[in-house]
C-alpha cells in the first residue's frame, strides 16, 4: 500500500511539473507572436521610410521619417528667391552674415570660395538659405546655410528632384518625385521639407 502511495504521489509530482512548464512554454510564445510582433508592427508603422526605425527615435536628421508624433521642425515666417550675380551679396541669416555670389558659368562662391558646383536656384527664409543644382526632371539640394555652429545646415540626400517651392502655413512645400527615369511612374506629390535639428528633410505632405 505504501507503494501505492508513492507511486502516485510520484506521478502527481510529474503532472504539477508537466502542466508548470506547458503554461511557461505557453506565455513564451503567446508574448513573441503577439506582443513582440504587434510591438514590432507598430514601430515600423509609426517610421515607415527608415531601414532602422530606432533611428527616429533618437536622431530625426538620419532618416526621412513621415511623422514623428506629427513633428513639422520650426516654423518659417519668410520665403523669397534670391537672384545671384557676379558680383557679391550680403545675405543675412539671424545674426549671421554670408557673402554670396556666382561666376560667369554658375558655380556658387560663399565667402569668396568656390563651392565648385553650378547653383540653379537660392532661396532665402529667416532660419536658412538654400541652394539647389539642376537635375534631369527638377531641383535637388546643393547646399544650406544658417545660424548654426559652422552655417551649414544638413540636406538630408532625399533623392527628390523639386518644383515650386512655396511657404504653406509657416512650412516649406515643394511638388517632385523620386528620379524615375524614362520609363518610371514620374507622378509628382506635394512635398514638405522639414526643418529639424538644424536639417532639412523632404517628406509627401
Amino acid at each position: 500500500m505504501e507503494n501505492e502511495k508513492n507511486k502516485g504521489t510520484g506521478k502527481n509530482i510529474i503532472i504539477a511539473v508537466l502542466v508548470v512548464l506547458l503554461l511557461i512554454a505557453g506565455g513564451y510564445i503567446g508574448y513573441d507572436k503577439f506582443l513582440k510582433n504587434n510591438n514590432e508592427s507598430q514601430n515600423i508603422d509609426n517610421c515607415p521610410n527608415c531601414e532602422v526605425c530606432e533611428k527616429c527615435d533618437t536622431n530625426v536628421a538620419e532618416c526621412n521619417c513621415q511623422s514623428i508624433g506629427q513633428n513639422y521642425g520650426e516654423k518659417l515666417s519668410s520665403f523669397k528667391e534670391i537672384k545671384l550675380t557676379t558680383e557679391n551679396q550680403i545675405i543675412k541669416v539671424g545674426n549671421r552674415e554670408f557673402k554670396v555670389k556666382i561666376d560667369n558659368l554658375d558655380n556658387l562662391y560663399v565667402d569668396d570660395f568656390s563651392r565648385n558646383h553650378s547653383v540653379a536656384h537660392a532661396y532665402l527664409t529667416d532660419k536658412f538659405i538654400l541652394f539647389t543644382q539642376q537635375s534631369q526632371d527638377g531641383e535637388t539640394f546643393l547646399l544650406g546655410l544658417g545660424n548654426h555652429g559652422l552655417g551649414e545646415v544638413g540636406t538630408n540626400d532625399n533623392e527628390y528632384q523639386m518644383h515650386d517651392f512655396k511657404l504653406v502655413d509657416g512650412y516649406l512645400h515643394a511638388s517632385g518625385h523620386f528620379f524615375c527615369g524614362l520609363d518610371g511612374n514620374c507622378t509628382d506629390k506635394d512635398l514638405i521639407i522639414k526643418y529639424i535639428d538644424n536639417t532639412l528633410i523632404v517628406v509627401p505632405a
